[in-house]
């Protein structure tokens, strides 16, 4: 079972006029107390609870928020310079994709004692806090 949380608030509809200020929703802070609930209540059916945490993810709902004046290049040049400022260790926003392999990762059988925990995949996001 998979509980989404966030680790950060969107970005801007003009990433590039965005000013760093590393401010952080709660929404990871909200999900503790019923994640561990869950995690108890559950294993008696030897069901893992796990939720994946992600930091700013480059998705196609972001895109749909790019206003009509701004190029392609301008909207690509905007969103790296977001990611450069906000992602503080990998210095960019996420991949879907990598949200999904941290998912299937936790899901696999390799890491069957992962359980009540959230997984926080924001490449090093919250470390610059």
């Amino acid at each position: 079972m998979y509980w989404r949380s966030t680790v950060g608030g969107a970005p801007p509809t003009d990433p590039a006029k965005q000013e760093p200020d590393h401010s952080r929703n709660n929404a990871g802070i909200q999900i503790v107390k019923p994640l561990h609930e869950m995690t108890v209540e559950e294993r008696d059916d030897n069901i893992r609870v796990a939720a994946i945490s992600p930091g700013t993810t480059d998705t196609p709902l972001l895109d749909s928020r790019r206003p009509p004046n701004i190029t392609d290049e301008q909207w690509a040049a905007g969103k790296a310079q977001y990611g450069a400022d906000n992602v503080d260790a990998l210095r960019r926003m996420a991949r879907p994709e990598e949200i999904a392999a941290a998912a299937l990762a936790v899901a696999s059988p390799e890491m069957s004692f992962v359980t009540g925990t959230s997984v926080v995949v924001d490449g090093g996001m919250l470390a610059g806090l």
